[in-house]
């Protein structure tokens, strides 16, 4: 069925050699159709049911029909929730590993033809110390009290839907695969939820169309199902169905070990058609404009289709993501790019489907990212405008399937001061993964980019695993290899394998990563090739039992051997670690390490600051402190010391976040750098603040604020970059934004404006 949509697929790019986006656009179409038209067999095959005796050795929490619509104030006083069966059978996951809680805790469930309802009570000895920060939809609220919950809605014991909120009501939720590995927390699902505080607690009532869920349907259905509630000042993890500490911190994504809900009688989803019509009107002054201010105005629309019960495609035309944060600040002190995290929504959506083992969202180590979204529509730093593209994602049996296909609009660009014209290209990503025996994996990803009638062309294509032998005992695997029509294509592989072993006590890692010299993915990150690196980790995490007010010790060794091709060292690292995590969450850790590294060439660190070629040894320290982030004033600190280049660097860096005005929260984060080199020297600091005052869970104001004085780079002047942002839910999924952007050199009698923008975007959701 694939080789058969693929093949379809690259006949009908290849066949039409143009550059227009309405047709470009009708062949994204046709895709779709032709997919849609193979997938139907396969999907009557798995629409099966699950029967309950496969739960049987599982947490059962009964579902009651009723006939009426709750209303869902958080009092759960309705005649309706008397029916329910309340469990209370949590236990604790942190502290105690099963261990009774503290605090009583109940959930009971309803449902009728339109919404799943879920009343919970979390009753609190002390309730005027519940703590409760966080008002603004999908922010984390990790430092507060808080509930969840995770539906298995397929009955996998891989993939499902999670929801959290807190007692003022706030809402986030995501998406996840193989078992939280893959976790989407930019899937926005339209839910309703109303919480109430009083003397005993904070009670909770929920309500989520069927239209939000995804199920196969059936005249009698179960869900796996398990929830968690978090009691912050006591810093202590309760859970539904009890995950053993020996899992890791994300044990409630364990479905696996979830326990079951149901049954479910006769429902089906609807919702299977979904319009976001948006509109953006404002004013803007930068290159494109000539830095004269133009009035700008935009029409699009994105829509989503679901093909079958998990199977969705996104199309998007015109797209746009004016209401974007920007990105952060970054001090780039190596000899290597800069990894900047996707925050676009059209490509946040279904990132998981196309994370292949190896690659993670937020990139570390050597290992390349096959796909990397932020290749699409961005260049240089420069926002490349989008005519639109398709998407499908989603699950066929034990199949996860991800196609999409972009296409960029030709522009004008600035790269080092010099004007560059970005031709229109085409950019195609398909993903194919299927589940293996209880909780392993194997999977294909191949990427295409085509620039402008096929004149170049890119090609990456991977095989990826993720091999579970036990709960504790993990192996991944990536082999890639890339295709370009105007370079060499030997030497063009990659290898990743990395081996976990993690359990409360202990965690060991082994990696290996070899990256050739003509590897060249340019949908993807590559940080540097003509590489082979080794490493390794071990750390002993006992539990303090003597000291009250220490909850874990941890004593680290890391270490890594980086060599080319030819087997000659490039870099050789060793670290040894020690950590306390205190009950309260806060955390103190001290690192030290001693390294090796040989630069091949001569590297300009800074304009006019040369670093010349040769081999460089060195020692470092590094210590961190972080406060009980719960608190109403938390503060991180993080120093470092370390040799550089023959010279020295000094570091100060952190970040303090303050809310005790109620609704308004401070986040601050800064870096200083002081680079001593035996011939120069220079300094660079950061400073980013948020400051964010919520209205309510539906509406906010939040000011991103960023000061960089990497003098040096800015040609002797500093960087203000100034975002702000006012969001404003007025229906579940409608959004009204209105932002501001503004970025700017400033020096003495040499400012430079780079952009300056004002602009409303009104966003109506609709579904069917």
């Amino acid at each position: 069925m694939f080789v058969v949509f693929i093949t379809i697929s690259i006949f009908i790019q290849k066949s039409v050699a143009t550059t227009d986006a309405e047709l470009l656009l009708r062949i994204m179409l046709i895709r779709i159709v032709i997919f849609s038209l193979l997938i139907s067999p396969a999907v009557k095959n798995y629409a099966k049911n699950f029967p309950p005796e496969l739960f049987n050795s599982k947490k059962y929490l009964p579902a009651i029909e009723i006939n009426s619509n709750l209303s869902i104030d958080g009092e759960l006083n309705e005649v309706e929730w008397q029916r329910a069966d309340f469990s209370s059978s949590f236990q604790q996951n942190e502290p105690g590993d099963g261990d009774y809680p503290t605090e009583q805790t109940e959930i009971g469930c309803l449902y009728d033809k339109k919404n799943l309802y879920f009343g919970i009570r979390c009753y609190d000895s002390e309730p005027d110390k519940t703590i409760r920060t966080e008002l603004r939809r999908d922010a984390f609220m990790d430092n507060d009290d808080y509930f969840e919950i995770i539906l298995d809605t397929f009955n996998d014991n891989r993939s499902g839907f999670y929801f959290v909120l807190n007692p003022y009501g706030n809402k986030r939720d995501a998406k996840l695969s193989d078992e939280g590995r893959s976790y989407n927390p930019d899937w926005d699902g339209i839910w309703e939820c109303k919480t109430e505080i009083n003397e005993q607690g904070w009670f909770v009532e929920i309500a989520i169309p069927w239209k939000t869920l995804r199920f196969v349907e059936g005249e009698k259905i179960y869900f796996g199902a398990n929830f968690g509630r978090m009691i912050r000042r006591k810093n202590e993890k309760l859970d539904w169905s009890h995950i053993a500490r020996d899992v890791g911190r994300s044990g409630i994504f364990r479905l696996s070990q979830a326990g079951v809900m149901g049954p479910f009688n006769g429902l089906r989803m609807g919702g299977n058609f979904e319009l976001q019509p948006f509109i953006i009107g404002g004013m803007q002054k930068d290159i494109q404009t000539e830095f004269h201010l133009d009035k700008i105005g935009d029409l699009g629309i994105d829509a989503k289709i679901n093909l079958t019960s998990n199977l969705v495609a996104d199309l998007t035309l015109n797209t746009d993501f004016a209401q974007v944060e920007a990105d952060q600040e970054q001090v780039n002190l190596t000899r290597f790019s800069l990894y900047f995290p996707e925050k676009r929504e059209f490509f946040l959506e279904g990132a998981e489907i196309f994370s292949a083992s190896g690659s993670n969202r937020m990139f570390q180590g050597d290992a390349p990212i096959i796909f990397y979204s932020r290749k699409i529509g961005i260049e240089e730093g420069n926002q490349i405008p989008l005519w639109g593209g398709a998407k499908i994602t989603g699950k066929i049996g034990k199949t996860t399937i991800g196609l999409l296909n972009m296409q960029t609009r030709a522009t004008t660009i600035i790269s080092d001061e010099k004007e560059e014209e970005a031709p229109t290209a085409n950019f195609g990503v398909f993903r194919l993964k299927q589940d293996i025996f209880s909780r392993s994996s194997i999977g294909l990803i191949l990427t295409n980019k085509v620039v402008e009638q096929n004149v170049r062309n890119n090609q990456s294509f991977a095989v990826d695993s993720r091999l579970s032998f036990t709960q504790t005992l993990t192996l991944t695997t990536l082999f890639a290899g890339t295709h370009t029509s105007d370079e060499s294509n030997s030497k063009n592989k990659v290898a990743n394998l990395d081996l976990n072993w993690r359990t409360d006590r202990y965690y060991v890692r082994l990696g290996f990563t070899d990256v050739e010299p003509n590897f060249n993915a340019e949908m993807g990150f590559v940080r540097r090739t003509d590489i082979r690196r080794s490493s390794g980790s071990f750390y002993f995490t006992p539990r303090a039992e003597k000291f009250i007010s220490v909850r874990k010790f941890a004593y680290g060794f890391r270490s890594s051997y980086l060599t080319d091709h030819t087997n000659y060292l490039y870099e050789r690292n060793i670290n040894l670690i020690y950590i306390i995590s205190f009950q309260s969450g806060a955390r103190f850790n001290i690192r030290m390490g001693q390294g090796y590294e040989y630069l091949p060439d001569d590297w300009e660190v800074r304009p006019g600051i040369i670093i010349e070629d040769g081999i460089y040894e060195g020692y470092s320290i590094f210590t961190r402190y972080s406060s009980d982030e719960a608190r109403q004033l938390a503060a991180e600190i993080n120093l470092s010391a370390s040799d550089y280049y023959g010279g020295k660097r000094y570091s100060l860096g952190g970040g303090i976040n303050w809310n005790g005005i109620e609704r308004f929260k401070v986040n601050c984060d800064y870096r200083i750098n002081k680079i001593k080199l035996p011939f120069d020297q220079f300094n660079t600091f950061t400073l980013s603040n948020r400051l964010i005052y919520a209205f309510s869970t539906d509406a906010y104001l939040k000011a991103y604020i960023q000061y960089n004085s990497d003098r040096l780079r800015f040609d002797g002047r500093v960087k203000w970059n100034i975002n702000i942002l006012f969001r404003y839910i007025y229906k579940p999924g409608s959004d009204i934004y209105l932002v501001y952007n503004q970025e700017q050199l400033v020096g003495e009698n040499n400012n430079e404006l780079s952009n300056r923008t004002l602009m409303a975007k009104v966003v109506y959701f609709w579904r069917k």
